[in-house]
């Protein structure tokens, strides 16, 4: 997608039985948008994100039963214990490897 000097790329693209989830960049930042089958709304993932519900970070796939799974820098899930107060029991420290959330998705 392009509009003048703005370009944005997709960066993924899933279905499951309930969802299309597209994952874009765009502005350097990553934005994914949940199209639901069944009545055609769209979520947009960032939301939850930014209602500190789930940790920053990247959809990478999703499994044959609708689990999706998120790479999330320990820098982001470091920041996401320090400002939701979830996740505490982990001991993260900076120089880990990503990790990987599992989670699914359901509507509203």
């Amino acid at each position: 997608m392009a509009q003048g000097k703005r370009v944005g790329l997709i960066a993924g693209l899933f279905k499951t039985n309930d969802f299309l989830v597209i994952v874009t960049v765009f502005k350097e930042k990553a934005f994914t948008f949940f199209q639901s089958i069944e009545n055609k709304e769209i979520y947009c993932f960032n939301d939850c994100i930014d209602s500190k519900l789930i940790p920053d970070g990247l959809i990478w796939g999703v499994t044959n039963d609708g689990t999706f799974y998120e790479l999330v820098e320990s820098e982001q899930l470091i920041k996401f214990q320090k400002s939701s107060g979830q996740l505490k029991e982990l001991e993260i420290k900076d120089i880990d490897n990503p990790y990987v959330i599992l989670f699914k998705v359901r509507e509203p």
